[in-house]
């Protein structure tokens, strides 16, 4: 092997390697984020939970047609003068909420089959917990 041609091996073997490694860190940072972002959206979920309860408000199915819209805007406004969370609480609560639904759309988007329907159920979840927010701002 000339010494050109080994140099050449050597660089890209070094160009490979290093690659990998800004790879493997990237994954690690990002799943850090990820992992930070669904326990402040935990959080959110359990403070927002709280705060319904104290206001005496109840999950909703969206099937039940009896309930009138105009009735849960009145109970939604009840509910946002009872609740001591503030609207700028609230507001972040609703940015966590979308970042998350933005990245669980992303995860589900380029998934297989067994995690697509998983990260589905959860895109419903955070569905209803985003129009729960919007309500009460």
């Amino acid at each position: 092997m000339k010494k050109k041609d080994l140099r050449e091996y050597i660089k890209g073997e070094i160009i490979e390697i290093l690659s990998e490694i800004s790879i493997d860190e990237a994954t690690a940072k990002e799943t850090e984020e990820t992992t930070k972002a669904i326990e402040d959206q935990t959080k959110a979920v359990k403070d927002l939970a709280d705060t319904m309860d104290k206001a005496g408000l109840s999950e909703v199915d969206d099937e039940d047609d009896s309930v009138d819209d105009d009735e849960l805007d009145k109970k939604a406004a009840k509910a946002a003068k009872k609740s001591k969370d503030s609207i700028s609480t609230l507001s972040k609560k609703l940015a966590d909420n979308t970042a998350e639904l933005r990245s669980v759309v992303k995860k589900w988007k380029y998934s297989k089959e067994p995690e697509k329907s998983k990260h589905l159920s959860r895109l419903k979840e955070l569905t209803k917990i985003k129009q729960e927010l919007e309500k009460l701002l």
